[in-house]
């Protein structure tokens, strides 16, 4: 499964400007991929299935254990802390190339000096932009990113810390377990193909048990992504959802929902974004299936304590400043976790309740997407109401009944 990048990165830099799926990206240079070496470990889709059954399997964990969990308020980008009562770090993503310094001192306020793991779940600049710094600050003890090199200086300078650091990376791919300890079952279940049309797509995606408790990582994984993992067989069932690509429409589709079913959905975003996320959609679909929905633009850094039982969330306010313009010109100190915590507000229902239907424009049908009948010819994909359907003429399916 692993592989060892090459030894000096070749080519000659290009400036290039990638524009994908609303993911920032900048015009960079280019370099080499990273030589990728195929592993006995690589499993078949129905080993995963069977592995996925044993790995999430719930755990034994100490009375009075706590898993904690940080969403750091990184601005538009990604950057989560795991934290395992053994004393091991996961770190997944490490924001823009702006939040070095925030993520590194955030790092050690928890008393990290080492990321046993760190995921870098797929090559854009704004979940791996500070991985150089994060790599040349701390002790690492394993790099785990997806078969998918880039163009960019950003991925350039990781593959140079990674390489200067004598580091191999290991193949991100779904069936691969993560050895965390028997506290903790964690398992990538995506990605699932060796090769995406979209770059988001290559996330790698974690799923992750404490006790009884279970957190699943998707990175900005997409709809594509998603039907994958509905049609692995993979358990996807979580209490605790990072909602793939920023709450971006493209992401949490109803299948994978329905799936999932998460009672807390976690989505990293940045006020004032120019991508509009979240969408007002993914919104929707959140708050149709039930979950209490936490943002970092709404709570900065979002903190998840799990017991193996119960989960409970807090806030760092302030912790990190929001990419987007604010109307404040003084950056207040960074304040402790133990002492500025306090219970987040749960996002608001969608009053629009809005919902994602497949419409046939030729016969005039709208499906829910999960339905047997989807037409495969005339088809367009709708955010809509129900009702606002039917008043543009169309009429609900017979088979799936929207």
């Amino acid at each position: 499964m692993q592989f060892i990048p090459k030894k000096k990165i070749a080519g000659i830099f290009l400036a290039l400007a990638l524009a994908i799926g609303g993911c920032s990206n900048n015009a960079v240079p280019t370099t080499s991929p990273p030589k990728v070496e195929e592993s006995s470990k690589q499993v078949s889709t129905a080993d995963s299935q069977t592995a996925t059954t044993k790995d999430t399997a719930p755990t034994t964990v100490a009375p009075g254990q706590k898993l904690r969990i940080s969403y750091i308020d990184v601005g538009q980008a990604d950057s989560i802390l795991i934290q395992i009562p053994n004393g091991k770090n996961v770190l997944i993503d490490a924001g823009n190339n702006g939040d070095a310094n925030t993520i590194t001192s955030y790092l050690k306020k928890q008393g990290v000096s080492k990321l046993d793991i760190v995921i870098a779940t797929h090559p854009h600049e704004d979940h791996i932009g500070s991985m150089d710094k994060v790599i040349n600050t701390f002790d690492i003890g394993q790099v785990i990113m997806p078969r998918k090199d880039s163009t960019t200086q950003t991925y350039k300078d990781m593959i140079t810390a990674i390489q200067n650091k004598g580091l191999k990376i290991t193949e991100a791919k779904a069936g691969l377990k993560l050895e965390l300890g028997s506290e903790v079952n964690a398992l990538l279940i995506a990605p699932n193909s060796v090769s995406y049309e979209d770059v988001n797509n290559y996330s790698a995606v974690l799923k992750l048990s404490y006790g009884t408790n279970t957190f699943l990582f998707e990175g900005d994984a997409q709809e594509q992504s998603e039907n994958e993992m509905v049609n692995s067989g993979f358990n996807l069932k979580a209490d605790v959802l990072k909602v793939g690509h920023h709450g971006s429409h493209t992401s949490s589709s109803i299948a994978f929902l329905a799936k999932v079913q998460p009672k807390y959905a976690v989505i990293s975003v940045g006020q004032g974004n120019s991508y509009g996320h979240p969408a007002q959609t993914t919104i929707a679909r959140l708050t149709n299936i039930g979950s209490k929905v936490y943002r970092t633009d709404q709570s900065g850094t979002i903190v998840a304590e799990a017991d193996g039982t119960n989960i409970t969330f807090n806030v760092i306010a302030n912790e990190v400043q929001p990419r987007a313009p604010s109307t404040t010109t003084s950056t207040p100190p960074p304040a402790a976790p133990s002492s500025t915590t306090s219970n987040p507000a749960p996002v608001p229902a969608s009053s629009a309740a809005l919902v994602h239907y497949v419409v046939n424009t030729k016969s005039l049908k709208f499906h829910l997407p999960t339905c047997s009948g989807l037409p495969t010819t005339n088809r367009a994909d709708k955010d809509s109401t129900r009702e606002n359907l039917i008043k543009e003429g169309y009429s609900p399916c017979g088979i799936c009944k929207p």
